[in-house]
């Protein structure tokens, strides 16, 4: 009796020989994807903004946002935003890190509008809070740059204020920043 090994056997000896050399060390990498996947990070979760904006040729309003932070598909964080008084503005955006900030892109949902802010990095720090500079357009669309809050837990709006103001500084004409 003859035995002859055709080429269709010895791809299927190949790959079996492949994937019994592979299956132990994918076993052993499955809890490191599933980790990955479904870690949570630091930023994740609800959070809660607050700034002053203008309105009606420079009356300052107080504002408030409710922002939720997650990963999406592609693992990048993406941020919701909602406005309890005003419901149709909404904001949907991404979050990269550069450097020590938090760079955070919105976009409007329901109106054509961009607001870019500037955040200091809260996860080496492991804060609750963190303050930033934003740039976007007043209720009268004129352009403002204004100081940010975002907080894990929510203030009063007298707490709230009383950190923007004790935050916010003007260095020279022209230049605002925030305080140490």
């Amino acid at each position: 009796m003859e035995f002859i090994i055709g080429l269709k056997e010895w791809i299927v000896i190949i790959i079996g020989a492949v994937i019994g050399y592979i299956l132990p060390y994918l076993f052993k990498f499955i809890p490191y994807i599933l980790c990955f996947a479904f870690r949570k990070e630091l930023l994740e979760g609800i959070w809660h903004a607050y700034h002053f904006s203008r309105m009606h040729g420079g009356k300052t309003l107080f504002r408030y946002e409710r922002w939720k932070i997650k990963r999406d598909v592609l693992n990048r964080l993406v941020i919701t935003t909602k406005d309890p008084k005003n419901p149709d503005l909404k904001y949907k955006g991404i979050i990269s890190v550069e450097k020590n900030y938090l760079l955070i892109l919105l976009k409007g949902v329901k109106h054509e509008e961009e607001v870019q802010m500037r955040f200091s990095n809260i996860i080496p720090t492991g804060q609750d809070i963190a303050y930033g500079l934003a740039m976007g357009v007043d209720f009268d669309n004129k352009p403002q740059c204004l100081v940010r809050i975002m907080s894990r837990k929510e203030l009063t709006e007298e707490e709230a204020k009383e950190v923007l103001l004790s935050k916010t500084i003007i260095r020279e004409p022209g230049i605002i920043g925030i305080s140490e």
